[in-house]
């Protein structure tokens, strides 16, 4: 059983040890009401005993007013602790003082002492949600960022890919009965009707990792992000403290690249010096870039299994990895079947892997990638509108780029350009109807899009019920279908 522990550092919390276990369960080993009333007795005895002495001054007034803002102040603070019967969501120790995460509801991020209408409102709220009633000012679950907190043993991290890539497991999660089935995925062609479309990103990851060494013989390292129309690249380096502009990174005989400028994000504009084509010297010297939760060197696998079938457009440092279980096997059934197969361009960026680091994901910075969708995609998609069939996402990736490019009446025209599309709940899909998708990073952007579409409730349960089955998770890893 997993747990919750809160070892209150803060003022309200000194003399109290709160144990929470995964069903939300509130225990205390004097429990805080108690202790609320041995405080409350402790005031009106120190003001029993100035009155025992006769004193009823303008000094006892004041200590009396300050134990009833005592008790008000520490029952604010005890209608923050979870209701019972709330889900916990993750393992670690939590404090007001230390720490920003919500747990099953809202925790202030300090006490503070705002006044008596503030305090009341508190204690309302939480006598509300002890009936079972949402406050007017809760949040909706699914809306902050500590709702998608949760717990995977490191073991369930596929370190490496499966021999077969179809052999992988598929999770489905039905949105109209709420069922959760577990397949494998070469059964997928069983799940998509025929006359319905599945959209594919063609994007091809770029062998953008360049280790190298500084003129001082140390080790240094540039990923190539993406090029630029002047022959330049945006690129993050390592030692970044070391690498300033005028600095040039050695990496092989005849290729070096030195470090033009800083941007505003901190990244670098980087020229590469070539002494034959700079797409040859990269693809020869250059080295997949793995994801940083996959903890060992890549290895020459690693360039075809890090890779789709299907890739062909080259762009990308990280792939579009639900597609990687794709087979040109299965692509067949599929077309056999009568499935209509619609590519797409979307260049995934490091910025896949950052994760909402704000409690409002309103106010994260959305990373921008690229996209294409052509003409003769288009028009096959609104064929595909215009029929009553359905349009599959294959991957987040593919999602992003179609509501990137579908326009308000849900149709579609050709399409290019960046986009910062940050999709959360709610919001409304007008390009996709399924979604086929890898299991994603907690606190991702790529977590929070998958629950716009599945819901909440409903994605968080797939993740729990995925972890309790022995999936395996992220890029390598297994994968589950939206219907």
């Amino acid at each position: 059983m997993v747990r919750l522990q809160h070892r209150a550092e803060c003022w309200a919390c000194t003399s109290r040890e709160v144990v929470r276990d995964a069903l939300g369960n509130v225990r205390s080993a004097e429990g805080p009401q108690r202790q609320l009333e041995l405080r409350r007795h402790d005031h009106t005895s120190a003001g029993a005993g100035r009155r025992t002495r006769g004193i009823r001054g303008e000094d006892h007034r004041r200590r009396e007013e300050r134990g009833r803002h005592f008790e008000q102040r520490e029952r604010s603070h005890l209608a923050h602790f979870p209701a019972p019967g709330a889900r916990a969501r993750s393992g670690r120790r939590l404090c007001h003082a230390r720490s920003r995460r919500r747990v099953a509801g809202e925790l202030p991020d300090r006490h503070r002492g705002d006044g008596q209408d503030e305090q009341s409102s508190r204690v309302t709220r939480a006598a509300a949600d002890d009936r079972g009633v949402t406050s007017p000012d809760a949040h909706a679950r699914g809306t902050r960022t500590s709702d998608y907190d949760f717990e995977l043993p490191p073991s369930q991290i596929a370190q490496l890919p499966l021999p077969e890539r179809d052999a992988s497991r598929l999770l489905t999660v039905d949105r109209a009965t709420g069922e959760i089935a577990h397949r494998m995925f070469s059964d997928l062609p069983v799940l998509i009707a025929p006359g319905d479309a599945l959209v594919l990103n063609t994007t091809k990851v770029m062998r953008a990792r360049l280790l190298g060494t500084r003129d001082s013989g140390a080790p240094a390292e540039v990923l190539l992000l993406r090029s630029l129309a002047d022959g330049t690249w945006e690129a993050m380096v390592s030692p970044g403290g070391k690498l300033r502009p005028g600095r040039v990174v050695h990496i092989a005989e005849g290729f070096d690249a030195e470090i033009v400028s800083i941007t505003e994000r901190r990244t670098r504009i980087v020229r590469l010096l070539a002494g034959g084509d700079e797409g040859a010297m990269i693809e020869r010297h250059g080295h997949i870039p793995l994801p940083p939760y996959i903890s060992r060197a890549d290895t020459r696998a690693d360039a075809e299994r890090y890779q789709t079938v299907y890739a062909r457009n080259s762009g990308s440092v990280a792939a579009p990895t639900a597609g990687l279980h794709m087979t040109d096997a299965l692509l067949g059934q599929l077309d056999a079947r009568g499935v209509r197969r619609v590519d797409v361009v979307l260049h995934v960026g490091a910025g896949t892997f950052k994760p909402v680091d704000v409690e409002d994901p309103a106010e994260h910075s959305m990373h921008e990638e690229s996209y294409e969708l052509s003409a003769e995609s288009a028009r096959t998609l609104n064929h595909i509108r215009e029929t009553g069939n359905r349009i599959w996402a294959l991957g987040t990736t593919s999602a992003r780029a179609l509501e990137s490019a579908v326009r308000a009446d849900g149709t579609f025209a050709e399409a290019r350009g960046e986009t910062r599309l940050f999709v959360r709940p709610p919001y409304t899909f007008r390009g996709v109807d399924k979604l086929i998708t890898n299991f994603h990073l907690p606190r991702s952007t790529l977590l929070m899009l998958v629950a716009a579409l599945a819901g909440y409730e409903l994605t968080m349960r797939a993740y729990g019920e995925a972890v309790d089955a022995g999936y395996r998770f992220y890029s390598y890893g297994d994968a589950m279908a939206i219907l």
